[in-house]
């Protein structure tokens, strides 16, 4: 099982039409044949008129895949766009029912100020209270968001985090929030990513991209999982799955 995740762009700028069907086809076959076809919805960010199509979907084997959709742009104009991609027997990161690495990440007490810990432009402070190793301890579930929002490279790392801080003010004192800058020097960066030094979580997690968001159970077990973009109302959908204590 997978969430896929997606924007569409065409020469004018982002689609934001409601909803897009997605055809799945296993590359890997001769000839290619479409396997499935699932309905993605749109969602916009908090931030700007952009957004992120969602889909849950399943593929039987690993492999390459793509996946075809056909939209239309204007009236008797149609488009086709793909994109391919792996699925892996078993995820490089953290996977659901994994225990994930209990890190040690800094904390708003070990700095002078957050800036220190996060390129945020307004940074959250509930979100740098608290170590990974500690959140896995307490028995709450915990939701940890790894995003630059200064310099993703996706432009929605920013998104991510007011996502994080708006779903965290309406759980507070029922589950942890965490965000983990991707970088491990913001302020000797100077906003030039160039300077960047990778965050050693980063690395323990073994994260291929940004930004990744992990929602643990109160046994400190991956219960959600989040590559790219996820919305307030999924977000908040896997906090209401997490199994009472």
């Amino acid at each position: 099982p997978n969430r896929f995740a997606f924007g569409v762009l065409s020469k004018k700028g982002a689609i934001r039409v409601p909803d897009l069907s997605v055809a799945f086809t296993y590359l890997d076959a001769t000839p290619s044949t479409v396997t499935h076809i699932e309905t993605a919805s749109f969602s916009k960010w908090p931030t700007g008129a952009a957004g992120i199509y969602v889909t849950e979907t399943s593929f039987d084997r690993a492999g390459r895949w793509g996946a075809i959709l056909e939209i239309m742009l204007e009236p008797g104009t149609k488009s086709i766009g793909h994109a391919d991609f792996i699925v892996r027997e078993k995820s490089l990161s953290p996977g659901i029912g994994d225990i994930p690495p209990s890190s040690k990440n800094r904390t708003q007490r070990d700095v002078m100020d957050l800036i220190q810990l996060t390129t945020a432009p307004v940074p959250d402070p509930d979100l740098y209270q608290l170590t990974i190793e500690s959140a896995m301890d307490n028995k709450n579930p915990t939701v940890i968001t790894f995003a630059s929002p200064a310099f993703c490279s996706t432009a929605t790392c920013g998104p991510q985090v007011l996502i994080l801080s708006a779903v965290k003010d309406r759980y507070k004192n029922e589950a942890n929030f965490i965000h983990i800058e991707v970088f491990d020097n913001p302020v000797e960066m100077g906003g030039d990513i160039e300077k960047g030094t990778l965050s050693p979580l980063i690395q323990e997690w073994n994260l291929p991209s940004e930004p990744f968001t992990f929602v643990l159970d109160s046994s400190a077990r991956v219960s959600g999982k989040f590559q790219g973009f996820v919305t307030e109302a999924e977000l908040e959908d896997a906090l209401s799955s997490v199994p009472n204590q």
